[in-house]
């Protein structure tokens, strides 16, 4: 509240997500969406569309975790088309995790899938393994939730084999392969 008694938008905004984050990590989302959604005016009227696409993405998600799926979608929709304006291809391949995750819950897996694999090409071309690893293992809850099991484990695989140079991918594909393996006749 100091930087907006002083007219600080900037400390203003970035107070209010930072605090918004806080309550998020402590699974107050409702908090969290209130704080994120309060830092939208300030970042559009600074013209800071770097900081309006994270905190759109940060609302997204938030929403996400409350069951707003409309609002979410349309956040997560918002934050991919501001950082498809601004050239962000890292911040391109999480909006686009993110869209893919709540199209996923929604029922809407051509969509994800289409999603993620936008987000895995993106993950490709900037080199970014952690970005690629979570991709092909969202791709794997899709074809799981698709009973396509085969397809789940080879996703699993690619991240293993990942692991093998990053090893703190191992554990997270530990988990996906005994899902894969359990839909296994």
């Amino acid at each position: 509240r100091r930087f907006e008694e002083i007219g600080d938008q900037r400390g203003a905004a970035g107070a209010l997500v930072a605090e918004g984050n806080v309550h998020h990590t402590e699974g107050h989302f409702v908090e969290a969406a209130g704080l994120y959604a309060r830092a939208i005016p300030p970042r559009t009227e600074m013209g800071d569309r770097w900081g309006l696409a994270n905190v759109l993405d940060n609302l997204s998600v938030a929403e996400y975790y409350l069951g707003r799926w409309g609002e979410a979608l349309g956040h997560a929709r918002a934050a991919l088309a501001v950082r498809r304006q601004l050239g962000d291809r890292p911040g391109c391949a999480e909006s686009s995790i993110n869209l893919g995750n709540l199209l996923a819950v929604l029922g809407d897996l051509d969509g994800a899938n289409a999603s993620y694999r936008e987000a895995e090409a993106l993950a490709q071309e900037i080199g970014n393994r952690r970005k690629l690893a979570a991709t092909w293992l969202a791709q794997a809850c899709v074809a799981l939730w698709s009973l396509d099991h085969p397809r789940a484990g080879e996703l699993v695989e690619r991240v293993q084999e990942l692991a093998l140079e990053e090893p703190a991918l191992l554990v997270r594909s530990w988990v996906y392969a005994a899902l894969a393996d359990a839909g296994e006749p």
